[in-house]
This record gives C-alpha cells, structure tokens and sequence, in this order.
C-alpha cells in the first residue's frame, strides 16, 4: 500500500497479515497501471 494509505489497513494485522505502507512514487500510477491491465485483458 501507499503510505497515503497509512493506517487504513492496520486492522489487518490483528488477522495476522504483515501491512507495509511503501513511500509514494509520484510518477508512478496505481490507477494507470490497473485501466492498462484491464484493456490488456479486454484485448
């Protein structure tokens, strides 16, 4: 998760899963990266 993400999910460590906010990297899009994933797909 990006740690514009920080805390949301914090909740998951009590389940037992590691939760490892990593710094942004602001020329890097998570949104784009999904929309060309999924055109891929639909290809």
């Amino acid at each position: 998760m990006g740690d514009d993400w920080k805390g949301k999910f914090d909740f998951l460590k009590e389940e037992g899963a590691e939760v490892v906010y990593l710094p942004r990297t602001p020329e890097i899009s998570s949104t784009q990266i999904k929309s060309d994933l999924k055109k891929k797909k639909e290809s």
